[in-house]
């Protein structure tokens, strides 16, 4: 624990995660919290805090601290009383089926992930992890939020492509999250969507899956992605091409 102040004081944002809790673990946070400094900010994932009510009354304390970003399921932010009572400059994202991000001004849903991904130890504290590492980069915690979730999901159904089960989904995983893609393959109607326009940031080509979509929908989707930071966007008129005869690294959305 008596290290923790430095490995903070070199980092550019932090993560307090509660998985396992123990009294040197607490001292941890309250050193790593104090080392924090003003112009950095912290996610905290409040780990099981729905079935321990030490953990509760602990995990409570620390949105004093106020953290950026809240990173947990819907039974721990009921047990918090999150969504009845969220301070104000905290940002709640909520895992689960759909996963939400609830900000000052703003409550965007996203739909991306795979089964598999349950059935991983350590998956949600990674994910949480990825939320922290984008807020190391974006000012804006929704967005960051949105970023990972958006990352993440995706990158576990790329996973889940070549995976035969949870343990080789994890290996898959990583490697997904690590790579960059060449393009985004985006459905006309989905164009709009936030999470697709940040993809912007790991796929720098964009193919626009138009179908019999009107015309005045495919401008719109092809300069709403284009505004979004894509280089290039190419329209298909046809149906969605198929990925494993595509040239490159693709993802789908």
């Amino acid at each position: 624990a008596s290290e923790i102040g430095d490995f903070v004081k070199a980092s550019d944002s932090l993560l307090v995660n509660l998985g396992t809790l123990d009294g040197d673990r607490k001292k941890a946070i309250t050193l790593a919290l104090e080392s924090l400094g003003p112009a950095k900010r912290f996610v905290l994932d409040p780990v099981f805090v729905d079935r321990s009510s030490q953990r509760l009354d602990y995990a409570c304390t620390l949105l004093e601290a106020k953290p950026a970003i809240v990173r947990c399921n819907r039974a721990e932010a009921q047990a918090m009383q999150l969504l009845q009572n969220r301070p104000s400059p905290i940002t709640l994202a909520l895992s689960g089926p759909t996963d939400e991000v609830i900000g000052h001004s703003n409550h965007i849903r996203l739909r991306h992930g795979h089964a598999y991904g349950a059935m991983v130890t350590g998956g949600g504290c990674a994910l949480s992890a990825l939320m922290a590492a984008m807020l190391a980069v974006e000012k804006e915690a929704s967005l960051a939020a949105v970023t990972a979730f958006a990352a993440y999901g995706i990158a576990q159904e790329i996973a889940a492509q070549d995976a035969e089960g949870p343990a080789s989904f994890a290996m898959h995983l990583i490697d997904a999250l690590a790579q960059s893609y060449d393009y985004l393959v985006v459905d006309a109607g989905d164009a709009s969507s936030a999470a697709i326009a940040l993809a912007s940031q790991v796929a720098p080509r964009a193919i626009l899956v138009a179908g019999g979509a009107p015309e005045n929908m495919i401008e719109a989707a092809r300069d709403h992605l284009r505004a979004s930071g894509f280089a290039d966007v190419t329209v298909l008129t046809g149906p969605p091409p198929a990925l494993d005869r595509v040239p490159g690294r693709s993802v789908a959305a």
